[in-house]
């Protein structure tokens, strides 16, 4: 009987500690999830909620979601780490409203060397006075090199250049111009103009910075002169959002030597 009741004993004490390990395994386990979802917490609370749209917001919580839902179905640490950098990852890969600004101007400048070229083409120094346009990506600087400062300032406008910065800025709510002679204008919504009206914005609205009576005038008026536009685009972002684009763009008129 002593024996029996020594065997159950040890049975019993067994057992309570099997019981006391699972607990503590269990208390540890929680406490770790908590950590980690914590630590999930802490990165999101890291970012800076109003530089995503409503949208790539939401996928954000939806990403941290599945993370908490993760951490509650694993108990090793291992899997807790890799629950974790799977949330920093496709949170990484979630756009910001500035990474669409820096891609949407990159196809800006896409768009104003394809236009450029297009201006090459069909420059024709002798009768324009104007023999090449450069344009530096790096300083949104365009370069306009007269050859004939006798030639009319419309001559060059008649090109259809006016036509191609319509198609260059198609989005441009408006640009706000400073001449280095500190005249200053704003061309508003000039896009939704024909080509004819365009060349009258672009006349009224910058030529006439430099000289006043413009439209019999040579290009010698426009030599060693620039301008600076601080040009506003409007963007429209997955959710349906609209987001005021700002960037600076400037040109100066050379004589070819």
């Amino acid at each position: 009987m002593k024996k029996i009741v020594k065997i159950f004993t040890l049975v019993l004490a067994v057992a309570l500690v099997a019981s006391v390990s699972a607990c503590n395994l269990a208390d540890k386990t929680a406490s770790r999830r908590e950590e980690y979802i914590a630590k999930g917490n802490e990165f999101v609370q890291t970012l800076d909620q109003s530089a995503y749209s409503a949208e790539e917001w939401a996928a954000i919580e939806g990403f941290v979601a599945e993370f908490e839902e993760a951490i509650g179905s694993v108990a090793a640490k291992s899997k807790m780490e890799v629950a974790l950098k799977e949330l920093k990852s496709n949170i990484a890969g979630v756009f910001t409203i500035n990474d669409y600004i820096d891609a949407y101007l990159e196809e800006v400048d896409v768009r104003i060397g394809e236009a450029l070229v297009k201006v090459l083409e069909g420059l024709n120094p002798e009768t324009m006075g104007i023999s090449s346009v450069t344009y530096n990506e790096s300083t949104n600087h365009a370069t306009f090199v007269i050859v004939d400062e006798n030639d009319l300032i419309r001559n060059f406008a008649d090109t259809g250049v006016c036509a191609i910065f319509q198609e260059m800025f198609a989005d441009v709510e408006r640009a706000e111009i400073e001449a280095d002679n500190g005249a200053t204008d704003t061309l508003e919504n000039y896009h939704l103009t024909d080509k004819a009206g365009l060349k009258h914005h672009v006349g009224e609205h910058f030529i006439r910075l430099f000289v006043e009576d413009y439209a019999y005038a040579p290009l010698s008026y426009l030599v060693g002169h620039s301008a600076t536009a601080t040009v506003y685009f409007e963007m429209e972002l997955n959710d349906g959002t609209v987001k005021t684009v700002t960037t600076t763009y400037s040109c100066s008129f050379v004589v070819y030597e």
